[in-house]
């Protein structure tokens, strides 16, 4: 089984969007591994060639999505001190442009979410931050990570909520992100600086 062969990465992609098919119907609890074969048109044996169980197949489409959107996460800047309001609003453009380009695979995750794929998506976002910022990799403390914590879970509570509740369309939800993020993040870096951190 040769993974880059053009056949097993048309037939893996098939599988891929005939899950998110199914899961805008029903939970992946009810979902059977026949089901999913149907609608991606293959046998059971070909599925088994790709994945063990269905929860395998899932959890590859979560991370391609995850690590499909982490650059959008990654710090425009190197110091906290380096931040201004345009790079905040360069930064939540960038995730929200990103939420658009996965808008049907994460609407579909959304709302089939138990709550473990609202953990793994915050998780990422506060990876990639502490990861990509040498100065608050630098300066580790509980601080730190209680402040990179709450960031993560308020864009991800952002995100979730409005495609839960879509009242209002996209730029109207990125604008609204510019404006709280700017404001969050206003109070933080106020608080980096009383520490010394910048």
């Amino acid at each position: 089984m040769n993974k880059n062969d053009l056949r097993y990465i048309k037939t893996e992609d098939n599988l891929k969007q005939a899950l998110l098919t199914l899961l805008d119907q029903m939970s992946l609890k009810k979902i059977t591994v026949k089901m999913i074969c149907e609608v991606a048109r293959c046998s059971r044996n070909t599925f088994y060639l790709h994945h063990e169980v269905k929860e395998d197949l899932y959890n590859t489409v979560v991370s391609n999505v995850l690590n499909s959107m982490q650059n959008a996460f990654q710090p425009r800047v190197d110091q906290v001190d380096q931040i201004t309001d345009d790079i905040l609003d360069e930064y939540t453009e960038g995730i929200m442009t990103s939420v658009a380009s996965h808008k049907d695979s994460l609407r579909t995750l959304i709302l089939q979410d138990n709550g473990l794929f609202f953990k793994q998506f915050t998780e990422i976002i506060q990876n990639t931050v502490l990861k990509g910022s040498s100065e608050l990799a630098n300066h580790f403390t509980v601080d730190t990570q209680l402040y990179s914590s709450y960031l993560a879970g308020a864009i991800s509570g952002f995100i979730f909520n409005w495609f839960k509740n879509p009242i209002c369309d996209l730029p109207t939800a990125t604008k609204a992100l510019k404006i709280i993020h700017r404001e969050t993040m206003a109070i933080c870096i106020k608080e980096l600086k009383k520490e010394g951190h910048c």
